[in-house]
């Protein structure tokens, strides 16, 4: 994605340690192929519990769903 000329990466994250305990992680940056680049990047992260509405289930070890509002998505994991 890019944004006012930036090129955005970013990943939504059932961390392995923290997804039973109902917590979602969502990510973005922005991407410069460049490791030598000093300017301020764009980084931005949160961590999302059930206090921001939002619902991880355990289905099974490889199955979860995510609740957030009216929209469920079921995740499996490899």
């Amino acid at each position: 994605m890019y944004e006012e000329r930036k090129q955005l990466w970013g990943n939504i994250r059932l961390p392995a340690g923290r997804r039973d305990r109902g917590i979602l992680s969502f990510a973005y940056f922005e991407f410069k192929e460049s490791p030598f680049v000093i300017e301020p990047r764009v980084r931005k992260s949160k961590l999302y519990t059930i206090a921001d509405d939002l619902v991880v289930e355990k289905l099974d070890s490889f199955t979860y769903t995510v609740e957030y509002r009216d929209k469920k998505v079921t995740y499996n994991l490899h």
